[in-house]
């Protein structure tokens, strides 16, 4: 098995609130902290999928007066 099979990786958080998955053996970059929950990538990524909600709303750009022009209201 490779190194990267077999390393243990955490979930990590950046200053803006971005979550992500990075092995712990590795530096993190400034502004990126461990959250603590660690495991396989597999867990990690599964872990960030169910339980770290995307804080950017998905909005549609028709959703947003904003963004209508007189061409998309008719």
């Amino acid at each position: 098995m490779s190194k990267f099979n077999t390393a243990v990786f955490g979930v990590i958080v950046s200053d803006d609130h971005r979550f992500t998955i990075w092995p712990t053996h590795h530096r993190l970059f400034p502004g990126w902290h461990f959250t603590g929950h660690t495991g396989t990538q597999a867990a990690m990524q599964a872990l960030v999928e169910q339980q770290f909600v995307e804080t950017v709303p998905d909005m549609q750009v028709g959703e947003d007066q904003r963004y209508r022009t007189t061409e998309l209201a008719n």
